[in-house]
């Protein structure tokens, strides 16, 4: 009998110290793993390339900073596109709208920026709905809500 409870004994006191040990070294793994994903988030390499040069547009107030990218890639590189704000987009809840044309001018370039779209230019028109698109617009993509790049017809 006295057999008995030595060996639950030991084989409580060995499961006790397996334990024992898996909470010493997470504990000693902690300080590791916790400055790691501070200097992760620091850097920001949780992020993407992209999103860290988008940052300064969202930091800015602008709702939709994707709509760079996105008329970056449907623009031609050598083409002129105006950028048309309407109104409303002003009035909104994209308060940092007024700061588009900046990051157009940023984001757009070597495309020159034209004040007025003249007819096969391009535009991008921030605040329209698919309905006061222009008649004839061609190649017309929403790149956000309400935020359209497409070439004006040529008339």
């Amino acid at each position: 009998m006295q057999a008995v409870r030595t060996r639950l004994r030991v084989q409580r006191l060995v499961g006790v110290a397996a334990c024992a040990v898996v909470v010493i070294l997470a504990l000693l793994r902690l300080p590791h793993a916790w400055r790691s994903s501070w200097d992760a988030a620091r850097s920001g390499a949780a992020v993407s390339h992209q999103q860290r040069l988008l940052a300064p547009a969202q930091e800015s107030g602008i709702q939709h900073p994707e709509v760079f990218t996105a008329a970056a890639r449907l623009i031609p590189e050598h083409a002129t596109y105006a950028l048309v704000v309407q109104p409303d987009a002003k009035t909104s809840a994209d308060a940092g709208v007024s700061w588009a044309y900046a990051f157009a001018n940023s984001w757009l370039f070597p495309r020159r920026r034209a004040i007025y779209a003249k007819p096969g230019e391009w535009v991008l028109d921030w605040g329209v709905d698919a309905a006061g698109l222009p008649k004839g617009a061609t190649a017309a993509t929403e790149v956000a809500p309400r935020i359209y790049v497409y070439r004006d017809a040529a008339r």
